[in-house]
């Protein structure tokens, strides 16, 4: 029997710094499970470089596109997702960019 105290495999939560609203109440923390495809739709992921000598892979992700990209993620309404303020945007990015490095090659791991 799973120990219920424990976070399901492939979930992280972020907790925010200044809550947000969604669906009518203040939100402190997101919570992201482990990814599918779905959640890249409509978001523009560009890999430059892969395989080159002369600088490494890099992944750009533009930034108009990160508000879509936590929507799917969290599971929230993009209208909430466009309230999240920068200083928890970078905390939020960082769990993002662990996710991706399993698939695509940012570097994280």
């Amino acid at each position: 029997m799973a120990d219920k105290t424990q976070a399901p495999k492939g979930l992280r939560t972020v907790k925010l710094t200044h809550p947000i609203p969604v669906n009518g109440e203040d939100v402190t923390e997101l919570n992201f499970s482990e990814l599918d495809l779905g959640v890249l739709e409509d978001i523009d992921i560009v890999i430059e470089g892969l395989g080159d000598d002369d600088g490494g892979t890099k992944v750009r992700i533009d930034l108009g596109h990160i508000p879509r990209l936590v929507s799917n993620m969290a599971n929230i309404p993009y209208a909430s997702a466009k309230k999240i303020k920068f200083v928890d945007a970078a905390k939020i990015m960082q769990e993002v960019m662990g996710f991706l490095g399993g698939f695509l090659p940012t570097g994280d791991k």
